[in-house]
């Protein structure tokens, strides 16, 4: 049977997968942005309108992956506060006040912080796709517009 302290490891493992989850989700925007810079450094539209469709792809499966930790994140947190809660009926010593309210607070304040970046993280996500995926449509026309001839089409 898992102690309360060895739960509390586990979730503070999960910090160090959150940090991971955020620096895929950063690698694949830098990518997306070195290859769209890259593109506009060479003046080519449909290769600026082109990476718009890799941005989006890359995004995507950088925030299922961000989305994938999260949901094994709170799922554990849930189990931890259930096992919290159930001390007594699964097996381990009866708590105290002070160490079962330590617990629930520990529990509530990694949650917390969790909705928070979950918030971030979407708005995040649904901006940024939003912004390849007009990349991707509309690129090409931004791209001679502003970086290479001054109008739509060169």
């Amino acid at each position: 049977m898992k102690t309360f302290s060895h739960i509390e490891a586990i979730l503070h493992a999960h910090e160090v997968r959150f940090r991971r989850a955020r620096f895929v989700v950063l690698a694949a925007a830098s990518v997306w942005l070195v290859v769209s810079s890259f593109a506009v450094i060479i003046h080519s539209a449909e290769f600026f309108a082109r990476a718009g469709g890799l941005g989006a792809g890359l995004i995507l499966v950088a925030f299922a992956f961000a989305a994938t930790m999260r949901q094994t994140y709170q799922t554990d947190l849930l189990k931890a506060l259930i096992l919290v809660l159930r001390a007594e009926h699964v097996g381990i010593p009866p708590l105290t006040l002070a160490a079962r309210d330590h617990h629930l607070e520990l529990i509530e304040r990694l949650m917390a912080r969790s909705d928070r970046r979950s918030v971030a993280v979407r708005l995040f996500d649904v901006g940024i796709t939003l912004t390849a995926t007009l990349q991707w449509a509309y690129g090409d026309l931004v791209a001679n517009f502003i970086f290479i001839c001054g109008s739509f089409k060169c």
